[in-house]
């Protein structure tokens, strides 16, 4: 298993990671007159209200759709101390961090190819474009200090609203200083640049140059829960709905896959032939928790539990990969579907129903 990012509950707070592409885009802002926002009735949650304040409403910062082909990983740090809480007061963020990481599936997605689009339209006011996709776990934090936004795009709305979009693909990025964009725009595409080590988009929006969580909002008066005038869209926050676990990768393989393996898009085959050696359930999962179960079940085309297998991960944890499986008996594999049965079960949960479950099958002929 890796342990790739853990989530302290409580550590000394921090400057935010991609703070230094804020600074480098001031310095290098273009003098230009910001465009006026488009704000159409149909798209906004509280239209007098972002009228009032001059807000951008939100739309996805990346072209695909929530809970089937992209997730959000990570969420604003808003605890106002040493403690680590998102928007919900779950803990599905970390500290000093200060926008909405929006994931996809594997780096094969990525190099496939997933549109980084602007989330309200604006002017583009800086970019950077140069910063290889590696990760930082491969070549240390020193090498990205300085670029911890790796690629991005830096969009100004008006009344100083900005939004940051870090971590696009090395040479991705299609649009220049200056450009206007409207709503859906591409800006580049989905990367692995910078202080990040799974591909996805970090949307940071900033007003008067200070962090805003689109789903707080500027006036929020409890510590928990939805503001009364989040930024984003009415019809995609219905889509947003706080889920403090997802199941976002599952498959079988025939031998124990490492976790590299799996991300870089391997072992996704809907049959196997009935000379495979094992049968192996694999699944990676954000946002676990201290002390959930985490279960394995491997079903037989008959109905019969073959395989059920349960861990626990050692701490809070925004990403989880695990396996488990069985080998060919030597009569071999009855001929037919298999199901793999991922379940995540929590005891106490105020967030979400506190049991996960996903499932997947594969063919043995």
């Amino acid at each position: 298993m890796q342990t790739p990012q853990s989530i302290p509950p409580a550590v000394e707070r921090r400057r935010s990671p991609h703070a230094a592409f804020w600074t480098l885009v001031a310095s290098a802002r273009v003098a230009l007159g910001l465009i006026a926002l488009g704000l159409g009735s149909g798209l906004l949650a509280d239209p007098a209200w972002a009228q009032q304040t001059g807000a951008p409403v939100l739309g996805l910062p990346l072209r695909c759709e929530p809970g089937v082909d992209c997730w959000i990983a990570n969420y604003a740090d808003v605890a106002p101390g040493p403690e680590v809480r998102d928007y919900a007061c779950g803990f599905l963020a970390y500290e000093g961090h200060k926008g909405t990481d929006f994931a996809i599936r594997t780096l094969a997605d990525m190099r496939a190819g997933v549109e980084v689009i602007a989330a309200a339209p604006g002017t583009v006011e800086g970019l950077r474009n140069s910063v290889d996709d590696i990760g930082f776990r491969e070549a240390g934090r020193q090498s990205v200090a300085g670029t911890e936004c790796g690629n991005g795009v830096v969009v100004a709305h008006g009344d100083g609203w900005k939004t940051q979009y870090c971590h696009m693909l090395k040479g991705s990025v299609t649009v220049t200083p200056g450009q206007k964009v409207a709503a859906g725009d591409m800006l580049g595409k989905v990367g692995l640049s910078g202080l990040t080590e799974f591909p996805h988009v970090h949307l940071e929006v900033r007003h008067n140059d200070t962090v805003v969580d689109p789903f707080a909002g500027l006036d929020r008066k409890a510590f928990c829960g939805l503001g009364p005038n989040p930024l984003w869209n009415k019809t995609l926050l219905a889509k947003l709905a706080y889920r403090p676990t997802m199941i976002y990768n599952i498959g079988f393989a025939p031998e124990a896959p490492q976790a590299e393996a799996v991300r870089n898009g391997r072992f996704r085959d809907s049959a196997l032939p009935a000379t495979t050696e094992a049968l192996v359930l694999w699944a990676e999962i954000f946002g676990v928790q201290f002390g959930d179960k985490l279960t394995l079940i491997i079903t037989g085309p008959d109905g019969t539990v073959l395989h059920n297998r349960s861990t626990q991960p050692p701490r809070h944890q925004a990403r989880y990969y695990l396996s488990s499986g069985i080998p060919r008996a030597a009569a071999g594999w009855p001929s037919g579907t298999y199901r793999g049965t991922v379940v995540v079960s929590r005891e106490k949960d105020k967030l979400g129903p506190g049991r996960y479950t996903a499932e997947t099958t594969v063919d043995i002929r």
